[in-house]
């Protein structure tokens, strides 16, 4: 059994990270041989260091706990990665409580390191469903992987946006990443899967308790350079996970909102406790130079693209947000056709992408 195995085969049993902690602190204490952990008579020894659930646990373990556990994990093609793995993302290592075990389903990529989590309150108002909207299309147009928790409400439509715009989404579950929940979400699920990852430190079959939700907030804040709270009341689990970003050392974004709606409650005390104010993209650029480096080259390379007259105006006018084709060619006065031929052009070009609506892609 090599270390990672052993590790899996804690988590597979149902052991806590900190618990976990404990047992590896026995470990280095009385320089145990890992693989002798789950030797009754080893474990019982520790009865003064470790719990009676914590020793009860342990006998939860065989000899067919990694297989049973990996066979389930390629029927549901699943991926393990643990904490001494290589491809384990570079930043929750260095988080407080770090997971030590992830299981994936979908694919997280080198890129994904450069994110953002969007959370806010499960119910909303049209003020923060358009602000959500702004944001996660702004961060889409520098391909900024998105991150939340697919909760019911914001972070819902957090994924459900950023899939919209193509743009890759990481959904981190309270629960086994086997369990749609909530149910109403599962094409957003299947969608994330496809053009991300759902991912969770719980085994297959975990149930979405709600303890879980909490613990599962610092991987939302520690996967992201940054955390944006969209709405949220005064006692929003959004607050943990912005509390949890500030301690991890991330940057903290709060949507001011009205002072006598309820779902802006928590948004406005942020900042009012030192979390940076968020009108437009430019504040999160002036916090966070990775992506003001992303913005930077784009933009660079969007003038590096030579365009015509009418190119220029059409593009121009979708960098506004205006996306249908009738109203390009009605401000234009041009004829829909020929604004449908040029706008083939811009996205041949790379400039632009049409799926749905015309969006700019630089």
């Amino acid at each position: 059994m090599e270390y990672r195995e052993f590790l899996i085969c804690l988590n597979a049993i149902g052991m806590r990270n900190d618990e976990i902690d404990k047992i590896e602190f026995i470990i280095k204490k009385h320089n145990i041989n890992f693989k002798e952990i789950f030797n009754k008579f080893v474990f019982k020894n520790q009865s003064t260091y470790l719990t009676s659930k914590t020793l009860e646990k342990l006998s939860y373990y065989n000899e067919n706990t990694l297989h049973n556990l990996c066979d389930l994990c390629l029927k549901e093609r699943v991926e393990i990665i643990t904490i001494v793995d290589e491809d384990y993302p570079e930043n929750l290592k260095h988080i407080e409580n770090p997971p030590k075990v992830l299981y994936i389903r979908g694919k997280l990529i080198q890129e994904d390191s450069i994110s953002i989590s969007i959370v806010g309150s499960r119910k909303y108002t049209s003020y923060g469903n358009n602000v959500l909207n702004y944001f996660v299309d702004e961060l889409s147009k520098l391909e900024i992987t998105i991150i939340s928790g697919m909760a019911y409400g914001i972070d819902g439509l957090v994924h459900k946006r950023s899939l919209e715009n193509n743009n890759r989404t990481i959904a981190v579950l309270g629960n086994g990443v086997d369990i749609i929940y909530p149910n109403k979400n599962s094409s957003i699920y299947w969608n994330t899967i496809t053009n991300g990852a759902v991912i969770s430190e719980y085994p297959l079959g975990t149930r979405p308790l709600p303890f879980r939700f909490p613990e599962r907030n610092r991987i939302i804040s520690g996967l992201s350079l940054g955390t944006i709270v969209i709405e949220a009341k005064a006692k929003s689990g959004s607050l943990i996970t912005a509390r949890l970003a500030a301690e991890q050392g991330r940057e903290v974004f709060a949507v001011p909102g009205n002072i006598n709606s309820i779902y802006s409650e928590g948004t406005n005390m942020l900042i009012r406790d030192g979390a940076t104010l968020l009108l437009t993209i430019d504040d999160i650029l002036n916090e966070i130079s990775e992506l003001k480096e992303i913005h930077n080259l784009k933009r660079n390379q969007r003038n590096e693209v030579e365009l015509s007259e009418i190119e220029l105006a059409i593009y121009n006018l979708i960098s506004e947000g205006v996306d249908d084709i009738n109203l390009i060619a009605q401000s234009l006065k041009e004829d829909v056709s020929f604004i449908s031929s040029i706008i083939t052009i811009l996205e041949l070009k790379g400039i632009i992408t049409v799926n749905g609506k015309i969006k700019v892609k630089m």
